[in-house]
């Protein structure tokens, strides 16, 4: 399984012919004071699978970090690879979702999308103050 593309987004719209329609593209995000807690944060995902792997349930990591690098929160989102009956293209479009990250520091987070010990990728997201 292989992460073509990860986003930070607001929502997403599928349609019925296969578009993809994503809202609210995003890095940074800004509280008035720290600590805080998002409500959610979206990704998009584009997944790419190997033919061997249809069928099998599948778990990924999200995991956000801390400016020190430390683990800040986790949640692991299980799914289902379909079939080539099911499903007949080798790449198929998630919303993942981290509900109720709480942040602690400003600076440089990041997103990091896991299968057990393997990074699949890496997604940047900077906290920031909120002007005034």
């Amino acid at each position: 399984m292989t992460v073509l593309n990860a986003l930070l987004i607001d929502s997403m719209v599928r349609h019925p012919d296969g578009r993809v329609d994503l809202v609210g593209l995003f890095e940074d995000i800004h509280f008035p004071s720290l600590p805080s807690t998002y409500e959610s944060l979206s990704l998009f995902v584009d997944l790419q699978f190997a033919e061997p792997e249809r069928g099998e349930r599948k778990a990924v990591d999200l995991v956000l970090r801390s400016p020190d690098g430390g683990e800040a929160h986790r949640t692991t989102v299980k799914f289902e690879i379909p079939t080539l009956a099911q499903y007949p293209r080798d790449t198929a479009q998630l919303d993942l979702t981290l509900f109720h990250p709480t942040f602690t520091h400003y600076g440089n987070h990041c997103i990091e999308i896991r299968e057990q010990e393997t990074m699949l990728r890496r997604i940047p997201l900077r906290v920031l103050a909120l002007e005034p």
